[in-house]
């Protein structure tokens, strides 16, 4: 790739993995029972509605998080961040130390992906495409889907012409289970409270790689008419990690400020692209 050395994407990587390893892990529930059909179900669709808001979350959610590794039950590392996200795929993080300015910026909208890594002096920029996302996330997301993951919201599934979306609903222990089906594969696995209000498990599996994200949701928030998790915890069957995040200062704004999730370029820095074409951007 043309402007852009390993080396380069190496110390960029070591910065940003506080800030986004939690993607990378999973956090399988307690094993799960032999599927059993509820007696009287809500409509499937209905079900996924009702976990996701009506998928009709309009607002941005501006929160300082608390971002703690852990590894065998010890905590290694610690970040404290800003956080602004809106729906469905826009976001700005700045990394807020001790003392001094942001040690680093992102901010994602639906035409660019930003980095400024101010004590290297360093700008990157390119599509907000799951490719780029991947030089600096140890993982495959798509933008939309990690917003809507940091949101505590099942991300919409991407349906091409000819495929069909199907569900099935059951009970898991005492939680409800929501499995969703693409072609008959398993895309995302839901399990929320006895009520079906509260999302507190999550797994979306990538219908091309089979990588399964998952993660856990807890002490829920009421804002206004929604209810947002203030707490995720992420860990994986495959390691002794976890990624736990501890939001607060949580508002909800209805701002359609775009300057906000769009980093302005310092006038004494050049632009990386990330870009394979390095096509020229304003």
């Amino acid at each position: 790739m043309s402007n852009l050395t390993i080396r380069t994407l190496t110390g960029v990587g070591q910065i940003f993995m506080l800030l986004v390893c939690w993607f990378l892990f999973s956090c399988a529930p307690a094993v799960t029972l032999p599927l059993t059909p509820i007696e009287a179900p809500t409509p499937l669709s209905d079900s996924w509605q009702k976990l996701s808001g009506g998928n009709q979350f309009k607002g941005a959610l501006s929160a300082m998080a608390d971002i703690d590794l852990v590894e065998s039950g010890t905590r290694r590392q610690h970040l404290r961040v800003a956080l602004l996200l809106k729906r469905p795929a826009m976001m700005r993080i700045e990394g807020v130390p001790v003392f001094g300015p942001p040690h680093f910026s992102l901010s994602l909208n639906k035409e660019k992906l930003k980095i400024f890594l101010p004590g290297k002096n360093e700008f990157y920029w390119g599509r907000p495409s799951q490719e780029n996302l991947a030089h600096f996330l140890p993982f495959s997301l798509s933008p939309a889907n990690m917003v809507d993951v940091l949101l505590g919201v099942p991300p919409l599934p991407s349906v091409a012409t000819g495929e069909k979306i199907s569900y099935r609903e059951s009970w898991d222990k005492d939680k409800r289970r929501l499995d969703l089906f693409l072609n008959n594969r398993v895309i995302q696995t839901l399990w929320s409270d006895s009520k079906g209000e509260r999302l507190t498990d999550m797994e979306l599996t990538d219908a091309d790689t089979e990588l399964k994200h998952q993660v856990t949701y807890g002490n829920y928030y009421r804002m206004g008419k929604l209810e947002l998790p203030q707490q995720v915890t992420i860990a994986s069957k495959y390691s002794d990690a976890q990624i736990i995040i501890h939001y607060d200062e949580m508002e909800l704004g209805t701002s359609e400020d775009k300057e906000s999730f769009d980093l302005a370029i310092p006038a004494d820095v050049k632009p990386t692209s990330l870009d394979r074409d390095d096509t020229p951007r304003e």
